[in-house]
């Protein structure tokens, strides 16, 4: 099977784990399809440099979607656009997407990160 395909498959069980609010098994799908992506873009230096930051990235990403239930909402439709958009050849506006998805859950955990840290 074709790794866009595979992407693409992932989406019914990232849905799924998004409407009953299983961040946990949202958040494994999700890195799934991270995952196939890198494998998609194959790139060599790109793949090394990410392997040095994906331990902060997902400990990030767990912590959004674990704090802030907005955040499974915001992911599940940007992913699926994304996919979509990656599957379909479009690589600009998987980019554009992506972008603003980054963007929009950044806005969202802002207050959540803040007052993180503001307890400690």
């Amino acid at each position: 099977m074709q790794l866009k395909e595979r992407l693409l498959q992932l989406l019914p069980a990232m849905r799924n784990a998004a409407e009953k609010g299983d961040v946990e098994a949202f958040f494994a799908r999700d890195v799934d399809g991270s995952s196939l992506i890198y494998q998609l873009a194959d790139n060599t230096t790109l793949n090394r440099l990410l392997r040095g930051l994906n331990k902060q990235a997902l400990r990030y990403r767990y912590f959004a979607y674990s704090r802030q239930t907005n955040t499974v909402s915001l992911s599940m439709k940007g992913t699926d656009e994304i996919l979509h958009a990656i599957a379909s050849g479009e690589p600009e506006r998987a980019r554009s997407l992506t972008e603003d998805l980054i963007s929009s859950i950044w806005r969202e955990m802002r207050p959540a990160i803040s007052e993180t840290f503001k307890a400690e």
